[in-house]
């Protein structure tokens, strides 16, 4: 199963170059057989530019979260915490084997179902 994710332009690069390897989510999508994660950055390139294979989620308090990812999250503690402002629990999704695609993707070569950007994700 893949999931589409909105993805801001600097952080969908920095996944695809292997820089960052963990994904914060403020919530998950449901279904566990989500394996593959598309990747939409947003405006101004406005495409889907790759994908990544997810390893694993990992859901705990935000510093247990920080502690065990930051490294390899592309984002310092500040810019981090205010990004899970009002919680106290955090998703960390674990990628793998980036593949930037050659050419960027409209969002309707992926499925003519598709006429917007989703505003966290959605299963395509």
């Amino acid at each position: 199963m893949r999931v589409l994710m909105s993805i801001k332009p600097c952080f969908a690069n920095a996944i695809l170059s292997g820089e960052k390897r963990y994904e914060y989510r403020r919530r998950i999508f449901s279904d566990t057989s989500v394996n593959t994660m598309l990747i939409y950055a947003t405006h101004p390139v406005s495409k889907v530019i790759g994908q990544v294979h997810i390893d694993a989620i990992m859901h705990d308090d935000l510093e247990t979260i920080w502690r065990n990812t930051h490294e390899f999250g592309c984002i310092d503690h500040d810019s981090f915490i205010q990004y899970f402002t009002d919680l106290s629990e955090a998703y960390a999704i674990k990628l793998s084997d980036p593949r930037r695609y050659a050419s960027g993707l409209r969002l309707c070569q992926l499925s003519n179902r598709i006429t917007r950007p989703p505003q966290s994700f959605m299963y395509v």
